[in-house]
């Protein structure tokens, strides 16, 4: 088995990072297969601030990223990944990610249309009511249903 374990690659290409528009506290940890192994699964260790490896996760060989939530932020983290192929031999450690670490992110850049709608409507609001102010006449198209309204009601009384 010594000698088998000799020749089951590692994951290459381990890299980790802060993981994008969060509230902190979770780095995203990527790897490519190496070539050539059928990946049953693969194990995931972390390590904080040099500190020793700890196991975090066995994942099915499918899966070639993971979210590691509930970090401390401003730490850093580097991470290790081993895999086991279909024969359950298990690979020698990947090398070690560079180190990431976690922090929250002040606004999600998914969230930039909306923030560039509100800027618009109040820009408009405060354009139009300081308009009001200066005396400038503002057009204010009637309303159809408003006006037919106010004449059933006139009529019924």
């Amino acid at each position: 088995m010594l000698l088998y374990l000799l020749f089951v690659s590692p994951p290459v290409n381990v890299h980790a990072y802060d993981t994008p528009d969060d509230a902190g506290g979770s780095i995203t940890v990527e790897w490519s297969p190496p070539p050539g192994v059928e990946v049953k699964f693969y194990e995931v260790y972390r390590s904080c601030e040099g500190g020793p490896y700890e196991f975090v996760g066995k994942f099915i060989g499918s899966l070639h990223s993971y979210v590691d939530k509930g970090l401390e932020d401003g730490k850093k983290y580097t991470y290790r990944i081993r895999l086991i192929d279909v024969n359950g031999d298990t690979s020698e450690f990947s090398m070690p990610s560079s180190p990431a670490v976690p922090s929250p992110q002040w606004f999600k850049k998914g969230k930039l249309n909306l923030f560039i709608a509100v800027v618009l409507y109040f820009g408009f609001l405060i354009f139009f009511v300081q308009s009001a102010k200066t005396g400038k006449r503002l057009f204010i198209r009637r309303i159809a249903g408003l006006d037919a309204l106010d004449e059933a009601v006139g009529r019924a009384t």
